[in-house]
């Protein structure tokens, strides 16, 4: 765990309220309209300075929170404030001076680089939209300075993103994220292309960038022990819900929810251990979702989904079983396992 990372304090920053995202199916041949719901209901806070991991296999809803909270993706309900400003609320222009302070990393550096324009002229369209104040000899030390803090030298401003390595343009990236001087940086992935030491590399630039500019972070990867190494806090998400919430401490040494167990033991492999294939969103077990592919699930757990509570101080799971195990530690006056 990155432990050079401060401590939560004041209000947040950031707050999601109950949102929802779904996207339209067209209608059944009852006439009925379809939707596909990938978030549901998800609600979560992020303080200055804060780090957040939010953990869970292709299809768990993590990226589609992501840009749901930059509102590049609409959602059909909830509410998302960014310093008291409702985004889903907020005219274009008010969005224009919120996105300084919101940036994102794709997971494919190349693919969110325009290939017909220099990196020059895309760091140069960043700044002239987002910090129009400034001069042109301001934006082209600023442009240097970018470049020069994610470790690429000036000469990749006349380079179009073609001719970048993927750990360059993964750096190209960052540098244009940075350039607005945001205070909340979205992470999808952010590493996906890269492998051994290159991915190493950049994780590492990414965290010291992140400490010396005091960035909070919300950090979304399927791979547990990666997301828990970065982050101070972690969500783990199971289509579309929180199934357990934690200090990354706690989840990378004692995590209480099956899925999250599989997801750490993982470590970087593509899909966790558990029985049989992920659940389709379009068609979703009853009660708990994890059910059909948990080794601990009985009669019980197809009958209601179970809720989100505390089974510690600042750790909540969602999960029949491990609420049973707490309230029998609590009960019995020891400590839950």
């Amino acid at each position: 765990v990155d432990h050079g990372q401060p401590a939560p304090s004041g209000p947040p920053i950031l707050s999601v309220r109950d949102l929802r995202v779904a996207f339209p199916l067209g209608r059944s041949w009852r006439g009925e309209e379809r939707w596909l719901t990938v978030v549901d209901g998800l609600s979560i806070e992020l303080a200055e300075g804060e780090t957040l991991a939010l953990l869970g296999e292709t299809g768990s809803g993590k990226s589609v929170l992501a840009r749901a909270i930059l509102r590049l993706v609409p959602p059909v309900g909830g509410q998302v404030s960014w310093l008291g400003t409702d985004l889903a609320a907020a005219p274009p222009e008010a969005m224009r001076r919120a996105r300084r302070d919101l940036q994102i990393l794709f997971p494919d550096p190349l693919a969110a680089l325009d290939p017909l324009m220099t990196i020059g002229a895309q760091l140069a369209e960043t700044l002239e939209s987002l910090r129009p104040t400034r001069s042109p000899a301001d934006r082209a030390a600023r442009m240097a300075e970018a470049l020069e803090e994610v470790g690429l030298p000036t000469a990749v401003l006349d380079l179009h993103p073609g001719s970048l390595r993927p750990a360059e343009a993964a750096r190209a990236g960052l540098a244009r994220a940075l350039l607005p001087e945001p205070r909340l940086l979205v992470c999808d992935e952010p590493a996906a292309t890269l492998d051994g030491a290159e991915r190493a590399d950049f994780l590492a630039l990414l965290r010291a960038i992140r400490r010396r500019r005091r960035l909070a972070l919300l950090y979304a990867t399927q791979d547990a022990a990666e997301g828990l190494r970065i982050a101070r806090r972690g969500l783990v998400l199971l289509l579309g819900r929180i199934v357990e919430s934690a200090d990354s401490a706690v989840l990378a040494a004692g995590a209480r929810h099956p899925y999250s167990r599989a997801l750490v033991a993982a470590a970087g492999l593509v899909r966790p251990a558990l029985h049989g294939d992920p659940p389709s969103p379009l068609r979703p077990p009853t009660g708990c979702a994890l059910r059909l592919r948990c080794p601990l699930a009985h009669d019980g757990c197809a009958q209601v989904p179970p809720s989100l509570d505390p089974v510690a101080p600042g750790h909540r799971v969602a999960c029949h079983v491990a609420q049973d195990e707490a309230q029998d530690g609590t009960q019995s006056g020891g400590k839950a396992p």
